[in-house]
């Protein structure tokens, strides 16, 4: 999808790295509306909402999951 969205982004991605990781990121699980108050979001507070999407499309809520990836990643790879 990367590469027909936004290839030359791509290119460059692949070019620097050899085996690059996409990663994303939902730092809110949701949109907040700006009239409207969400409760359980202000009851619950930010830090119990959002999750990291894992290349295969499933979800964690490990925000620290690309930091491990980094650790285990050999200098030479990153």
């Amino acid at each position: 999808m990367l590469k027909r969205q936004l290839p030359m982004l791509s290119e460059f991605i692949t070019t620097n790295w050899s085996h690059p990781i996409i990663l994303g990121l939902s730092a809110l699980e949701r949109p907040l509306d700006k009239t409207v108050p969400d409760e359980e979001y202000i009851t619950r507070g930010p830090e119990q909402f959002g999750y990291i999407v894992l290349p295969d499309g499933k979800t964690t809520p490990d925000l620290t999951f690309p930091l491990t990836v980094l650790l285990e990643s050999p200098e030479e790879e990153l």
